[in-house]
């Protein structure tokens, strides 16, 4: 008798998920990476609603800001919940081990109605894999907001294993995809449009 496969580890999963985003950024080009961009933005504007909170990009990462969102994320305290700041992106500064353009500390603080959540890798069932600090799942857990995954499509996999402490998406929107999760009832009312 054959033994299955033993899955991979998140680890290992974060790890296979950021080399094939690499790749995948690595052969657009400027025109491609722009359209890909604007196909973003058309999918997550009908889903905005109330003070939405975005983040600053990174260059790997699809990137949401020309949805016009003005409250950006703060690491205030290390391994505390993120708190959110009304900022003009050109007032960010990069701060941290891993440069992420953040508000200053005295911007004004703000309750967020709508999260968009950048991501390693994410199910259509609304499961998420972060980089590994937990700092969105601390968030989200405490936050009544909508809570949308932004990523290229190659970082939408089958199936992403969830921990206790892993808050689940409403929403996961790509340049070509939006899709609604639904972890409980999944296949009956969520899916991709």
């Amino acid at each position: 008798m054959a033994v299955p496969p033993t899955p991979p580890t998140r680890a290992e999963l974060r790890t296979a998920v950021l080399a094939a985003r690499e790749r995948f950024v690595d052969g657009l080009d400027t025109l491609e990476r722009a359209r890909l961009d604007a196909g973003l933005v058309t999918r997550l504007l009908p889903l905005l609603r109330g003070t939405v909170a975005g983040y600053a990009a990174m260059a790997v990462e699809v990137d949401p800001a020309a949805t016009g969102f003005d409250v950006w994320p703060r690491i205030a305290t290390a391994g505390e919940p993120l708190t959110f700041h009304r900022a003009a992106a050109a007032d960010l500064e990069r701060r941290g081990a891993w440069g992420i353009r953040e508000p200053r500390a005295g911007a004004p603080r703000v309750v967020p109605d709508t999260v968009l959540v950048p991501l390693v890798a994410a199910d259509a069932r609304g499961n998420r894999l972060g980089y590994g600090k937990g700092y969105y799942d601390r968030t989200l857990t405490g936050l009544a907001a909508t809570r949308i995954g932004v990523a290229w499509d190659c970082q939408v996999i089958d199936d992403v294993p969830a921990e206790a402490w892993d808050a689940p998406l409403d929403w996961l929107v790509t340049p070509t995809r939006t899709i609604r999760c639904d972890a409980a009832t999944f296949g009956a009312r969520g899916g991709a449009r």
